[in-house]
């Protein structure tokens, strides 16, 4: 099977500190305290009336540090209600960085040139590998490029919805 990709960006924010695990815990919607190093889960930012203000995959790079991966141009709304409910916590919030997010589709591991982060993708059956630069994940990869419309198509197929698409805050 030939390993396709969608390349497209997405914008990360870093929470890191003693209390990182803590703060995030009481803030979004799964249970981010389970994650060992390197696992990560989809999770959401909710107002006090359980309206969505975020949709964001966590992902746990160290024992008190986090990645959060965010949807192109949601950074700085992100690390703006982060920094809002900052109070007190040993906690440094950074970011947001905007970077290329390739989507891989029939591919068995993620390839390492140019990769920094590598995550399950929204849509199952696909890996999306984080980097600076698309190019060289692409290239290592030995993908295709292919429309972002079949890969919309399979995430309908598949029932996940996307904030702001499927699903209103």
């Amino acid at each position: 099977m030939s390993v396709e990709a969608v390349v497209g960006a997405c914008d990360l924010a870093w929470v890191e500190g003693a209390d990182a695990e803590g703060f995030l815990q009481g803030l979004v919607t799964n249970d981010v305290a389970a994650l060992a190093t390197g696992d990560s889960c989809r999770a959401l930012l909710l107002d006090q009336s359980g309206h969505i203000q975020a949709d964001m995959r966590v992902a746990r790079t160290g024992a008190a540090d986090f990645t959060l991966v965010v949807a192109s141009e949601h950074g700085d709304p992100l690390v703006a209600l982060l920094d809002r409910f900052h109070f007190s916590e040993d906690v440094d919030i950074i970011g947001p960085e905007r970077v290329a997010c390739v989507t891989l589709v029939g591919a068995r591991v993620a390839p390492t040139a140019g990769v920094d982060l590598v995550l399950p993708g929204l849509v199952p059956g696909t890996i999306d590998a984080i980097g600076l630069d698309a190019d060289p994940i692409v290239t290592a990869a030995g993908a295709r490029s292919i429309d972002p419309q079949a890969l919309e198509a399979r995430r309908v197929t598949a029932g996940v919805g996307l904030v702001g698409v499927d699903l209103t805050s």
